[in-house]
């Protein structure tokens, strides 16, 4: 590269760090000279930049800030690219005309019966994804500065406090004449703020391991299991280290015994998604609900909490509340102390999210599982079938794209390099 890394982004403009500008010596000669835009008013009245983010994280994890504002009397979205110090923007009126919210909403494009049943709409989706990365300039060629640097050794963290729902994992990033899916690219690891004094302007997640000294408290719907072979537990009895609850109100019961050493949380049941708390739900669990436990056990294990649940990881703002604050259940469990979440943007098809919890149950039996890698490696594996273009495709080919779709439903909450690791049991049968 010609210029460092540091000389690249300083370029998109001053360094916050650095020295104030100086002021003319005399008032400007004419009215006219200090006459403002328009566009120049609303850029300046979108909301100052944080505090860097990135300080303190290791030389190769960069944050991403998805802040909600308003832009020419539309809801719209401001980045914030946090890394080594350095912050760039996107709130200049150029950005923000191409940030409006987008309808990229995938958990209502996989509930439509028709994409269901017809592998053809998952490619107007794939398509439509692809369309709207193109516009993202400023996004794009940061994500450029850090690949070319860094390479597979980028942990990108995507802080995205609104509630448009962008699935992130799924932003095409063409570099070097190949594009690349960035949840493919790189592993990517969601953050959301916490509510909690102290912890709501701060990136909190913690380094550490999940699941070593604890076992595996779980419930299932016995809908979505109708035989062992789609439970996690595939024997029975259940072996050592496995505990079921019948309901999801008795999961968070026995998570409320602080004696209780939890390595890992597994949920697999009806999510519901609504316009509030009371609307949004696990099993019989509403969100409201949820939010008014202490689940005393978590903050004694810091466990990996599995929301295998349709929509687990959709946000929330419930505006009879009075405010604008976005809340998932990832978020709950992170505020009650879950070391890391793993949850879904969409509804998944049983025989895919099961397969996916196995192997992970299998391979932190095995050893040490690296979670933002597991689940790009996860999407990876189906990018691979991906076409080469969308033109004229067979059924085989639209199948691939829309396997590829779900597999990047999972995200990640949690520091970049927390692992799984479980005390060995037979689960397999």
């Amino acid at each position: 590269m010609a210029q460092s890394l540091a000389e690249i982004m300083r370029s998109g403009g001053p360094s916050l760090g650095g020295p104030p500008q100086a002021r003319p010596a005399t008032p400007p000669a004419t009215p006219e000279m200090v006459l403002e835009s328009v566009e120049q008013v609303e850029a300046r009245a979108v909301s100052p930049v944080t505090e860097d983010l990135s300080q303190g994280l290791p030389n190769n994890v960069a944050v991403l800030k998805v802040i909600p504002t308003q832009f020419d009397g539309e809801t719209c979205f401001r980045l914030e690219m946090h890394f080594r110090g350095q912050i760039r923007t996107t709130s200049k009126p150029a950005d923000l005309t191409n940030q409006r919210r987008p309808y990229l909403v995938m958990a209502d494009v996989v509930a439509s019966r028709e994409w269901v049943h017809d592998s053809a709409c998952a490619v107007k989706s794939y398509n439509k994804l692809v369309n709207w990365s193109d516009t993202k300039y400023t996004l794009t060629k940061w994500l450029t500065i850090l690949r070319q640097e860094l390479g597979h050794e980028l942990q990108l963290i995507i802080w995205d406090d609104t509630d448009f729902e962008i699935p992130w994992e799924l932003f095409r990033h063409s570099m070097d004449g190949k594009p690349a899916w960035l949840g493919t690219a790189v592993q990517l690891i969601r953050w959301t703020t916490v509510h909690e004094a102290g912890r709501e302007s701060q990136f909190s997640a913690e380094l550490g391991e999940c699941g070593t000294d604890g076992g595996i408290v779980l419930f299932e719907d016995l809908e979505l299991v109708a035989d062992r072979n789609t439970s996690l537990c595939r024997t029975w009895p259940a072996p050592p280290g496995y505990e079921f609850a019948e309901t999801m109100t008795q999961l968070l019961d026995l998570l409320e015994d602080m004696t209780r050493i939890v390595g890992f949380v597994y949920v697999r049941c009806h999510g519901t998604h609504g316009a509030s708390l009371e609307k949004t739900s696990l099993a019989e669990v509403t969100l409201a609900s949820l939010g008014a436990r202490t689940l005393r056990a978590l903050q004694k294990s810091n466990p990996l909490i599995f929301l295998n649940t349709c929509n687990s990881a959709r946000a929330v703002v419930d505006r009879s509340l009075g405010e604008r604050a976005n809340r998932t259940f990832a978020e709950v469990f992170l505020r009650r102390r879950a070391r890391a979440v793993i949850a879904t943007l969409a509804e998944v098809p049983v025989g895919h999210s099961n397969a996916l919890a196995r192997r992970l149950v299998k391979e932190a039996q095995s050893g040490h599982v690296a979670l933002a890698e597991r689940l790009r490696e996860h999407r990876a594996k189906y990018a691979n079938s991906l076409p080469s273009h969308t033109a004229n495709l067979g059924e085989t080919e639209q199948d691939a794209i829309k396997a590829f779709l779900f597999a990047s439903m999972f995200v990640y909450f949690g520091h970049p390099d927390t692992t799984f690791r479980l005390a060995s049991h037979d689960h397999e049968g």
